[in-house]
């Protein structure tokens, strides 16, 4: 693998680590921002629709206490004067007409722990001299002598899921000898939050945790109303149990705040796969912006790339034409001007061939002189050998002459000797 491959190679696997530990952080980062925004959101939303149920349950008990403190109906309640229920009931009816929040109003007696209907506006009259001591209404305001919204019931005129709102009237000792009750018309009340619904949906619970309305669809009986949104009801009835008025959790696929006043209890829930595709497009954008920069920046890398190895690979031919003994090399100007790295090395590379070149010129200069010196003092040698040889072949020759002289001289002198002996011998005889 050549170094570019190699160097690219570690480079990328550099920036996808970086990339994907980025992308990791990012993520984690978004997803708590995200949660933050949501839990801000949703909290905003909730007190904006706990603002519009209180506004429009404020409005309904502003009316009922005008009502309540009109001299006709608090004469009728206290006279029990048929001529004066009858004005009673048209004052009712008169009202009922103009509050659009309102499906029907009646005037209650308390006897004891009972309340019973005297009068009503046109709508209720056949409900006038009813006993409505079940409703929690009825032992609610006898108990607290105050404004008291009741829980959810089945109205006895719209026969369907209804909030009822009682109203203290008073006597001239402010003593309580009745109150006037005001049937909530939910209907209204889904106008006022049907902004708020889009794809989310707001939820009331009354006061003991039935879910009497939703925006997503119309409640016809209570009995089945918790199955719209059992587990979500359990929840918050298990949290209200723990006294905790305000909360926000995560059911299912829904992510729910909710609210609590001691009378009405107000859940907003949005579909998580909303925040989800929003998490999403934040993700896939961060994901495409991340791998643009990597590409660019993987361009940039080759090219800065591409041109320092295109150097490198230009100096590893010189060194193997140096170590081949090719001293003849021509490196370009810009690569001798550059002035990182790379370049140190071209000039270094192009003084040292350089040098090389002018040492084994002069080396071979002088194993040229050296060689010339040693042939000169080869041929003294040969003839100084051919004079010695001759010497030595003279001296040879001389030996041998000498030899045979010594040996004539010496059969001479032996003759001689005999020739003596013979003559001493030859004279004895």
């Amino acid at each position: 693998m050549s170094i570019r491959s190699k160097l690219l190679l570690a480079i990328i696997s550099t920036l996808v680590i970086i990339g994907s530990i980025t992308a990791f952080v990012f993520y984690q980062q978004n997803n708590q921002m995200l949660s933050g925004h949501v839990n801000t959101d949703t909290k905003k939303i909730i007190n904006y629709t706990f603002q519009l149920v209180n506004f429009y349950l404020g409005r309904v008990e502003n009316d009922l206490t005008n009502l309540a403190k009109d001299p006709i109906i608090i004469e009728a309640l206290q006279t029990k004067d048929p001529q004066k229920l009858i004005q009673a009931s048209e004052k009712l009816t008169i009202v009922n007409r103009t509050i659009d929040s309102l499906e029907n109003i009646g005037l209650h007696e308390v006897v004891g722990s009972k309340c019973v209907a005297i009068t009503a506006d046109d709508l209720g009259l056949s409900t006038v001299g009813r006993d409505w001591s079940d409703r929690d209404y009825c032992q609610g305001i006898i108990k607290t002598k105050t404004p008291y919204l009741s829980s959810a019931f089945i109205s006895a005129v719209s026969k369907r899921p209804s909030l009822g709102l009682a109203i203290p009237v008073q006597n001239n000792k402010k003593e309580m000898i009745g109150y006037v009750m005001g049937v909530i018309d939910l209907n209204e009340l889904r106008g006022y939050l049907w902004d708020l619904q889009e794809d989310s949906a707001v939820d009331l619970l009354d006061r003991y945790g039935t879910l009497f309305f939703t925006t997503k669809e119309k409640i016809e009986t209570l009995d089945n109303a918790p199955n719209l949104a059992e587990s979500e009801v359990v929840k918050i009835q298990n949290r209200l149990a723990e006294n905790k008025k305000e909360g926000y959790f995560q059911d299912g696929e829904d992510f729910i705040g909710y609210k609590f006043n001691d009378s009405i209890t107000v859940i907003f829930k949005q579909p998580i796969t909303n925040l989800l595709a929003f998490t999403r497009t934040l993700n896939l954008t961060l994901v495409i912006a991340l791998l643009l920069v990597i590409f660019l920046t993987m361009i940039v890398i080759v090219f800065f790339v591409g041109k320092i190895t295109k150097r490198i690979s230009l100096l590893s031919k010189v060194s193997e034409r140096i170590a081949s003994g090719k001293f003849d090399i021509n490196l370009d100007k810009k690569d001798l001007a550059a002035t990182d790295e790379t370049g140190v090395l071209a000039r270094t590379f192009n003084e040292m061939t350089i040098k090389l070149n002018d040492f084994y010129k002069h080396l071979e200069e002088k194993v040229k002189q050296r060689t010339q010196e040693v042939e000169e003092k080869n041929r003294k040698l040969e003839a100084a050998e051919i004079e010695l040889k001759k010497a030595l072949e003279l001296s040879e020759h001389t030996n041998k002459i000498m030899v045979g002289r010594e040996l004539q001289m010496k059969n001479l002198k032996q003759e001689i000797i005999e020739l003596k002996k013979k003559s001493e011998k030859d004279n004895s005889n």
